[in-house]
Order: structure tokens, then C-alpha cells, then sequence
């Protein structure tokens, strides 16, 4: 086992082109209650049309391209608790991070 993989939270899965992430809470998300949100790769464009629809607010923005990876309206995404935030963070970060997973 590679070390990256040893680091692996256990309520995050990574595949190929997308992570999941376990919340610590069901929540109400697109009119489904659950406790996970899947969040796929995203392209250039969309991140540059999140960065152009925000220019000057980073966390709109986040927000915005979050929405876009998972298919979670922002409003719903904006009810998380900052912890289940943070995992949705984290799991960004192992996306687009080369990390060898």
C-alpha cells in the first residue's frame, strides 16, 4: 500500500475521475436525503466559468464549481456544516492533486 493511499480518509473514496465523500449527517441535497455527495473531475472550462461568474469573491466561486462537480444546488451546499465542508475540501484537493491514486 502506497503511502498516499495509507492517508486516505475513511469516509472519502477516490476513483479515477471522481471522489466520493461521506457526510457525517444525512442532509437534504437536490430533494434526496443522504449521506454522501459524489464529486467528479471538472474541466478547465467550467472552472474558468466559475472563476468569471466570481472574479473578485473565491468563495462564491468554490462554491460554484462545487455545485457543478456534484450536481448539489449551491443553497443546499451552503447548509453543510463546516466539517462536512471541509471534507468536500479535502476531496478537491486529492482530485485535482497528481498524487499517484
Amino acid at each position: 500500500m502506497s503511502y498516499e493511499a495509507a492517508n486516505i480518509p475513511d469516509w472519502m473514496t477516490i476513483d479515477h475521475d471522481s471522489v466520493t465523500i461521506r457526510l457525517r449527517h444525512p442532509r437534504d441535497l437536490s430533494g434526496v436525503k443522504t449521506d454522501r455527495i459524489r464529486m467528479v473531475s471538472p474541466s478547465i472550462k467550467v472552472v474558468r466559468v466559475c472563476r468569471a461568474a466570481h472574479p473578485k469573491d473565491e468563495e462564491a466561486e468554490e462554491l460554484m464549481l462545487f455545485s457543478s462537480m456534484s450536481q448539489v444546488p449551491v443553497e443546499d451546499l451552503e447548509k453543510l456544516d463546516i466539517k462536512d465542508y471541509g471534507r468536500l475540501q479535502q476531496g478537491y484537493f486529492r482530485l485535482h492533486t497528481d498524487d499517484g491514486l
